[in-house]
Order: structure tokens, then C-alpha cells, then sequence
């Protein structure tokens, strides 16, 4: 049965990471709403966080993970996650071009330096070091950052052939507007991940990676494990050459289970059929656990979780930039900037399904601890009126799933005019694009002076689409502009619009 583990194994993580870049990729939008509940449930952090806020069945799946590593070891790291499964398709790329070997590497011990820090940041909702870390979350940013506009681009160039030959198979898909930030953080992070891959296999994943960590201290004492018979081993190194883990030491001839990622490499190479994947013994020896220097590293993590505990979302450092520049504006569903900041892993889903492109990854907008997380840039774009997409993506709950009838109430900021900057009273000219465009009819046309009609925001109807804001020709600043509420609130709805829009009784609209 061990010679078969391996084919299973490569076909369950294929399988996985298809879906997984549907997921993020389908802008057609076939298949990401019919596969997003199942993958979900497989991935850890966003489990972990979502069943924090609803503990509801189907957002468990990380007890599952749980109790499968407890049992059969890192299974989710070889199957399951998408930055695992990444590396062994660059492993196995590099290995068309020359043949790689590895060596047995003692472990790192750094690695529990920031599992614990990942365990601090989770404990007072800190969300920097999962915007920065969590696979899933980093897989998001290469694939919506990286992969899918270059999707995009081959999309647009076959639709375009193909429709002359007068066929109609493909439609012309808008390109998202390029970040920089993401950008190139996507892109830094792909680099490292291929450096560290290239040189020394799953390094990342033992190193970095605070869901390794947790599932490596699981996995030392999985019922199922790798384990050598050292009657039968003849030291002919071929395990150890192939394992991408660097787990295996043939001095003790032992495997370090906390380390193995369950790719089952070795037991495919072995000539003499000393390594098999069984029931552990219970008198199995492990290698022993220590952190060593332990001083050092008590303090390097009591100075860092305290750092990560006073810049905690949404207080103080937020409310410090609100005071001098426009307030950021979370997306539908989000209720509040605190709730978003303390439950987004910034994995971008949100950002690459909004239709009208207007969501966009925050720098420091929230805080340093909300980077990456996704705002409405509405010099961009406006959210669509009836559009709550991003509410039945989102994975953890940061963006919690809305109705349309709950989402044309919703109100994520409100409109404010300043006049002194309106091309009516700058230029003495007819406008009227905010209230033209505006969905409900927050903004109105009121008489002004000579004939001409000027705008009035009513901001009990205003939902913060930023509509106004985005069809406002004033320049260099715009006329109307849209402040986000730190608790979103409920607008009024209206029945009829009881006064007309007016423009002066132009024929034409001055645009």
C-alpha cells in the first residue's frame, strides 16, 4: 500500500490546487461560487478565524485538519495548502532543468518564534503577521496580483481573434488597476519562495510558515508517521537526497516528524523498503524538542508580541490618519474598520471578484496592522448599488454575508459637498454629475444663483457608495467626497424622489 501513497498523494494536491486557482482566477465567475464553500473548509487560518466569530459547522474545518495531522501527520501541508502545493510544482519545474538533491538540515528553531507570535497576533486579533504570512493568504496575492491579469490578458487577446472569425465565445474583460504595493509585495514574495525553493525545498514551510509550525508540533505525535527499520537500511542516501523536508538524519537514522510534510518521496526511492508510513510504536524514539537558548528567545518573543498587542487595528493609529485625510471606507458588510481589521487575512478574494474594480489593498490606511486589506477607492471606481459579492466570498467572516435588500441600506460612509471646489460656483457652469449618478438620490439639485442649480448631499439617504465622488469632473480635487463611517449604519431608503433632479432645462448633460 506505501508505493501508492505517493500517486494518491500528487493527485489529491493537484486536485486541490485547481480549485484553489479557480478560486482566485475566474473571472467568468463559472465555478467560484459552486466550489468556494468546499474549499474553504480546508483551508486552516481562514477556518480558525471565521469559526472564532460564528462557531458554526461548516466554518470547522481546521478541527478536522486538526485531527487528521494527529492522526496521519502534515497530510494538509502536502494536499491541501496552496503555497505547499506551489513549491512542489517549483520543485518540480527546477527538475527539468537539473537534478536536485537535498541534505539532512537540523531544524530551525526560529520557527516557533513566530508560531508564538502567531498565537499572540490570534489571541488579540492582530492581523499583520497572517497579512504577511498565512499561505492562503499570500496565495490570494500572487494569484489576484500576479496570475490574473496575465488570465485576463490571454482572455482578451483569444476573444479578440476569435471574434474575427465572428465568433463569440469570449468577452473582453476590464483589467484590474495595477496596486504597487501589492504588487510588489506579490512579487517579492514569489522570489523568496522561489529562492527558498530552489535552494533548499519546503525551508518556508518549517521556517516561516506559523500554520507549519503549529501542525509540526501536532505531527510529532501523529499515530501514523515515517520511520526507518535500521536493520534493514543500507545508507545509500537516496531518501535523504529526496526528501524536501531535509527531515531525514541517517546518523540516527531517524525522521523528524514535526518537519515531514507527508509527501511520501521517500518511500518511492528506498531500495531496501527500510522506510515505511505506519502505526508509531509507542516506545518509538523522537528527537528530542528543545528551543535552546531559551533566554534569548523568551525575551525576542515577549518584546514582539507586546510590540503586535499596542498596535492593535482600528484605535488609535487608524483615527490618527482619519484626522488629516479622507476616512477610509470598508466594503459592504464589514460593519465596522474594527471588525474588518481584526478578522481580514488580506487574501484579496473580495478584491478580485468586485465587479466595478473599486476595491483596492490598503497601505496604512487602517494602521500599519491593516495592510493589504481591501478599501473602496472610489477616484477609481464606486461600488455598485446592488452589487454584495464581496460579502459571500470572503472566507473569515471580516466581510460577513449580506442580502440585497440588507446591502441598499447598508451605509459605509457618508457624502460631503464643499461648494468652494464645485465647477458651478468655480467656473459658473451646469453640472449635476454626483446627483445623476447618485442611486439614491442623496444628492439633489437645489437652486443656486443666475439659473444655475448646485448640490445638496441629504445624508440620511447616502449609503457611501462614492458615485458623487467618482463622476465629480472637479479638479484638482474633487468637489464631493466620501468619509467612511468607523460603524457602519443603516440609511433611509427612499420611496419616490419628491423633488425632480433639475439641471436648468439644458437639452444636453454638460459631459
Amino acid at each position: 500500500m506505501n508505493k501508492h501513497l505517493k500517486i494518491v498523494r500528487v493527485l489529491s494536491a493537484l486536485f486541490f490546487f485547481l480549485c484553489l486557482s479557480i478560486l482566485f482566477i475566474d473571472f467568468y465567475e463559472f465555478f467560484v461560487f459552486k466550489i468556494k464553500d468546499f474549499v474553504l473548509f480546508f483551508q486552516f487560518m481562514p477556518s480558525v478565524i471565521h469559526f472564532k466569530n460564528s462557531a458554526v459547522l461548516l466554518s470547522s474545518g481546521f478541527l478536522l485538519i486538526l485531527i487528521i495531522t494527529f492522526l496521519f501527520g502534515r497530510i494538509y501541508c502536502s494536499i491541501c495548502c496552496p503555497i505547499g502545493i506551489l513549491q512542489d510544482i517549483l520543485l518540480r519545474l527546477e527538475s527539468f532543468f537539473k537534478k536536485r538533491t537535498f541534505t539532512y538540515r537540523p531544524p530551525f528553531r526560529i520557527r516557533y518564534v513566530f508560531l508564538i507570535i502567531a498565537l499572540w497576533a490570534l489571541i488579540f486579533s492582530n492581523m499583520l503577521i497572517y497579512n504577511l504570512l498565512d499561505p492562503f493568504a499570500d496565495f490570494g496575492k500572487i494569484m489576484i496580483t500576479l496570475f490574473r491579469p496575465v488570465m485576463i490578458g490571454i482572455n482578451n487577446a483569444l476573444g479578440s481573434l476569435l471574434e474575427t472569425h465572428k465568433i463569440y465565445l469570449l468577452f473582453q474583460t476590464k483589467y484590474p488597476t495595477l496596486n504597487i504595493a501589492s504588487f510588489l509585495f506579490a512579487l517579492m514574495y514569489f522570489f523568496l519562495l522561489l529562492i527558498m525553493t530552489a535552494g533548499w525545498g519546503r525551508l518556508y514551510c518549517n521556517t516561516l510558515c506559523p500554520v507549519g509550525s503549529l501542525l509540526g508540533l501536532i505531527s510529532r505525535h501523529a499515530l501514523f508517521k515515517i520511520s526507518l527499520d535500521k536493520e534493514r537500511c543500507i545508507q545509500c542516501k537516496k531518501c535523504v537526497q529526496i526528501c524536501k523536508a531535509s527531515c531525514i538524519d541517517l546518523l540516527t537514522q531517524e525522521a523528524d516528524n514535526s518537519r515531514c510534510i507527508s509527501c511520501f518521496n521517500c518511500l518511492r526511492v528506498c531500495p531496501s523498503h527500510c522506510i515505511q508510513y505506519k502505526m508509531a510504536p509507542k516506545n518509538i524514539h523522537e528527537a528530542p524538542f528543545s528551543l535552546g537558548k531559551r533566554f534569548f528567545i523568551q525575551s525576542v518573543l515577549l518584546n514582539l508580541a507586546s510590540f503586535l498587542f499596542f498596535l492593535k487595528p482600528g484605535k488609535s493609529h487608524a483615527a490618527s490618519l482619519s484626522a488629516v485625510k479622507q476616512s477610509p471606507v470598508s466594503p459592504p458588510g464589514s460593519r465596522s474598520l474594527e471588525h474588518l481589521t481584526q478578522n481580514c487575512i488580506s487574501c484579496h478574494l473580495c478584491i478580485g471578484i468586485c465587479p466595478s474594480n473599486v476595491l483596492e489593498p490598503a497601505l496604512f490606511d487602517y494602521g500599519i496592522n491593516g495592510i493589504f486589506q481591501p478599501k473602496m477607492n472610489y477616484n477609481r471606481s464606486f461600488c455598485n448599488y446592488e452589487c454584495f459579492k464581496c460579502s459571500l466570498i470572503c472566507p473569515t467572516g471580516a466581510i460577513e454575508k449580506i442580502s440585497k435588500s440588507e446591502k441598499l441600506a447598508v451605509q459605509m460612509g457618508k457624502a460631503y459637498f464643499y461648494p468652494e471646489k464645485c465647477i458651478v460656483v468655480t467656473n459658473k457652469t451646469d453640472c449635476g454629475a454626483c446627483a445623476e449618478i447618485c442611486p439614491t438620490h442623496a444628492v439633489r439639485m437645489v437652486p443656486f444663483e443666475n439659473g444655475l442649480m448646485i448640490p445638496i448631499v441629504d445624508d440620511s439617504y447616502c449609503i457611501g457608495c462614492g458615485a458623487c465622488q467618482y463622476a465629480c469632473p472637479a479638479l484638482p480635487e474633487k468637489a464631493i467626497l466620501v468619509n467612511g463611517n468607523a460603524i457602519h449604519e443603516t440609511a433611509l431608503i427612499r420611496k419616490k424622489i419628491d423633488q425632480p433632479v433639475n439641471y436648468n432645462a439644458r437639452d444636453d448633460f454638460p459631459f
